[in-house]
Formats: C-alpha cells, structure tokens, sequence
C-alpha cells in the first residue's frame, strides 16, 4: 500500500485539486483523505457536486483514535 501526501503553505490554490486527480487516476481503490482542518473542502462542492452531505470527517476518527477505539470500521464509516 502507497502513501501519498500531498501538502501545501495556507492559501496554496491546487492541492485538493491534485490530490483529486491522483485519486481518479489510480486503478487500484483508493482513499483520499482532506485533513485541512482550518477551512471546508472545496472537493465536496467540486469534485462531488454538492451531491453529498457534509456529516463526516476526521474529527470523529480522531476521537476515537485519542480514545483507543479506532479501528478500520470507524474510519471507514467517516468515508464518503
């Protein structure tokens, strides 16, 4: 399994973008993971068209990760 990490200084324009493109282009399953945590996603707006509700993230992966309780299950559930 690869691990890419895509990052940027604060205002950079284009990181989700290629992080979405990367992400499209990959034949394998991926998972793309937005971890700005200082403004919302302009992926779920662009990318996704608005067509999905922002009611999951990393917050609740990283509760229960300070909590010992995080488990595949539980970041896969704050997956879109």
């Amino acid at each position: 399994m690869a691990i890419i990490t895509l990052a940027s200084v604060t205002g950079s324009p284009g990181v989700s973008t290629a992080a979405v493109a990367l992400a499209l282009q990959n034949p394998k399953p991926t998972m793309l993971i937005e971890a700005d945590i200082s403004r919302t996603s302009g992926i779920l707006p662009g990318t996704l068209q608005g067509q999905v509700q922002h009611t999951t993230g990393l917050t609740e992966a990283a509760v229960a990760d300070q909590r010992n309780d995080l488990t595949a299950q539980v970041l896969w559930d704050q997956t879109v």
